[in-house]
């Protein structure tokens, strides 16, 4: 039996190199070994296949987590040798095995067949794992998966269907989500969660099962009760009449409260209309891994007691060389000749980490690919015959001193010792300087500690 994907198989939604299909009670997982997509947001390993989370599997009620990786592609290798440990379907950890066909990765889960075990964290009952980070063969790949459900979830096994299923909300649907969630798409820049609900006891949440609109944007909404005695700040007066932000803090959020409803004991019915524009987007999230398209910035009070928590947010492009380059020529194209020379590489870093949403820190181990991309745009922009010369010198000059002393030399004295090994028949001393300046600044980049 060929193990490629077949024609019925889709997408993970919202993963990068995954694609399921079901057959019977069997899940297949593929993914293509020879793709890549960068580094990781860490900047320690390159990116092979990723759920980028742990995404539900249709409506079973099961979630699955999975990662494929390696340290960098030259420790990549998918020759014959290297994966003829995996050329027949063998046991991958504790229920689940694994293929590879030619370059392509095949995992299945049998849900005949699955474990019962609760999860260390206590919160789920694991049905497959692999058992921490396993070696794929002799590949240098690394793939670490965990398939679960949440505790207090049943798993539906009648449901597996559901798990290769990509229906598409088209405007003017609406999709009950469950458990009192119903999502509507109104146009292709305005999609309305609405929420109705009885009210629970303090400190219990309601959330809205998982939900990814059209594979790509996932929302997460959580509705919760404080004790009446409890002030709080919300007021829920204006918002009947129309939609509204309620907190400065809000991005892409607008929020309708409908009439609270009086039920039996006493107890009550909340109405919720939340909106938002499925294109915006507003950066990478704190780890790098997202795109936030929307965002309530945690619970936020919304009158009568009543707290919500609102997130939506789409997979983040992966940092590869390319794009970094072409962040660090967007940045230098910004910048005049004379401010060039002046720009700090932190500076620069500051600049490359706005460029993707990201503070500087969040780059890792990224730094290495920004100062590579820094000295090769400054080489592109000076490969004239002069400047080489005069770069050869300036190598020169520095190359003999150790780092200490490189650290205390003047840009005036380095410049002396160039003018005396060139003399003036290389150029004009003002053209000399800039381009003294520029190999100095070269030879710090790509040398510094």
């Amino acid at each position: 039996m060929s193990l490629l994907p077949s024609a019925n198989s889709t997408q993970l939604a919202g993963s990068k190199n995954l694609s399921v299909a079901v057959e019977g009670s069997k899940l297949f997982i593929y993914s293509d070994l020879s793709q890549d997509f960068g580094v990781s947001s860490s900047g320690k390993s390159l990116i092979i296949a990723s759920s980028s989370g742990n995404k539900p599997l249709g409506a079973t009620n099961a979630f699955l987590g999975l990662n494929l990786y390696c340290k960098s592609a030259e420790k990549r290798s998918l020759t014959k040798d290297a994966t003829s440990e995996l050329h027949e379907m063998t046991a991958m950890g504790n229920y689940c095995e694994w293929r590879i066909e030619g370059q392509m990765l095949c995992i299945m889960i049998d849900f005949n067949n699955v474990g019962d075990k609760v999860a260390t964290t206590g919160k789920s009952v694991l049905l497959a794992s692999s058992g921490g980070n396993k070696a794929v063969g002799k590949t240098g790949i690394m793939c670490g998966l965990n398939c679960y459900v949440p505790l207090g979830k049943e798993f539906c096994i009648e449901k597996l269907s559901t798990i290769s299923a990509r229906p598409t909300v088209a405007v003017g649907d609406a999709v009950n989500v469950g458990d009192g969630f119903v999502v509507e798409v109104e146009s292709k820049t305005q999609v309305t969660v609405h929420c109705e609900s009885e009210k629970a006891k303090a400190g219990v949440v309601i959330a809205m099962p998982p939900f990814t609109l059209n594979g790509e944007v996932t929302l997460a909404m959580m509705v919760k009760w404080v004790n009446q005695k409890r002030k709080t700040q919300g007021s829920s007066e204006h918002m009947e009449e129309g939609f509204v932000a309620v907190s400065p803090k809000w991005k892409n959020i607008l929020l309708r409260r409908g009439v609270t409803k009086k039920g039996e004991d006493d107890g009550c019915n909340i109405d919720l209309h939340l909106r938002f524009d499925p294109t915006q987007s507003f950066g990478r999230s704190t780890s790098g891994k997202s795109m936030t398209v929307a965002t309530s910035a945690g619970w936020c009070d919304v009158g009568d007691g009543i707290f919500i928590s609102f997130n939506a947010y789409r997979p983040a492009p992966q940092l590869g060389h390319a794009e970094i380059k072409d962040a660090v020529q967007k940045i230098f194209g910004q910048h005049n000749k004379e401010e060039i020379s002046s720009l700090s590489f932190k500076t620069i870093k500051e600049e490359v980490a706005a460029v993707f949403g990201l503070k500087e820190n969040d780059l890792g181990d990224l730094q290495k690919q920004v100062k590579e991309a820094v000295v090769e745009h400054m080489e592109s922009l000076v490969s004239s015959d002069q400047f080489m010369v005069i770069k050869a010198a300036v190598d020169k000059v520095l190359g003999e001193r150790s780092w200490e002393e490189v650290a205390t030399l003047t840009l005036k004295a380095v410049m002396a010792e160039v003018f005396s090994a060139l003399g003036t028949a290389h150029g004009a001393q003002e053209d000399i300087k800039e381009h003294v300046k520029t190999a100095v600044i070269m030879y710090l980049r790509r040398n510094g500690k």
